[in-house]
């Protein structure tokens, strides 16, 4: 069988974007931890994990195309997680705090 007759090629591409984040500023000072400029309009799922900071939680927020937003808020030693689509920017806004962040995201070639 010829997997090309059933199967056509996949026209999306897949990011794996982790890393970590530190917001040393004892005032909120936003730390954009991803930013698609406008050029894509990916869709998938972003998961914070929240170690330690003063505060009992902190907020990631995910700003969409159409300009509305996503609050994900993450307890201390938690992770949330969402799916989302037509993500545009994910910052975290909380002032001293660490952590991770992973996100998979998909998006048009």
């Amino acid at each position: 069988m010829n997997c090309g007759d059933c199967c056509p090629d996949s026209s999306f591409v897949t990011d794996d974007i982790c890393g970590n984040f530190i917001t040393n500023h004892p005032t909120l000072t936003p730390l954009t931890i991803f930013d698609t400029n406008g050029t894509i309009f990916p869709f998938g799922t972003i998961s914070i994990f929240y170690n330690q900071g003063v505060l009992p939680t902190i907020t990631a927020t995910v700003h969409h195309t159409g300009g509305g937003s996503t609050p994900l808020i993450v307890p201390e030693g938690n992770t949330i997680s969402a799916t989302l689509s037509d993500i545009a920017s994910v910052s975290i806004d909380t002032p001293e705090a660490f952590g991770k962040y992973c996100l998979y995201l998909h998006f048009q070639a």
